[in-house]
């Protein structure tokens, strides 16, 4: 959409991609021309300056060779989020897990995982803003900015 926008010369409108934008996986796909400019917000990005996020970055980049998506951050904290229930499971019945569920609060790579009031998994995370540059096939995210965001 983004490409059909600017052939018939509307450069003028503000495009704002979905999560997906801000992804390595998205922007490897993509020519410059298509995303360089555009705004992104996603609810995770490499860039988060706080510690879990930048060990697991680099712990990630030495093994894979490549950077962190929001999906592997996902995935981990997921598994995460299993294990720590499992430690403090008294039992390992259905129970005695969705007992230690409704204890666990983790703070993961994506943000603070909790079961809510309604017994949902949810979770205390910052929400990215950022524009794409796009320049000789390298995309990055510029002008991030962060914002906790959490519903009680």
């Amino acid at each position: 959409m983004t490409r059909q926008y600017r052939e018939l010369g509307m450069d003028s409108i503000f495009f704002l991609g979905g999560p997906g934008w801000g992804q390595p996986g998205f922007h490897a796909l993509v020519e410059d021309s298509v995303v360089n400019g555009v705004s992104t917000i996603t609810d995770f990005a490499a860039t988060n300056d706080e510690a879990a996020t930048q060990n697991f970055s680099k712990e990630y980049m030495a093994k894979y060779g490549k950077g962190i998506d929001a999906y592997a951050a996902y995935y981990f904290d997921g598994v995460s989020i299993v294990l720590e229930a499992l430690k403090v499971a008294k039992t390992l019945d259905r129970e005695g897990l969705k007992a230690a569920f409704k204890d666990v609060a983790f703070d993961g790579i994506s943000g603070k995982i909790y079961l809510d009031k309604e017994h949902n998994m949810d979770f205390v995370h910052r929400v990215c803003t950022a524009v794409i540059k796009a320049e000789n096939g390298v995309k990055t995210l510029t002008d991030v900015k962060f914002v906790t965001f959490y519903d009680e």
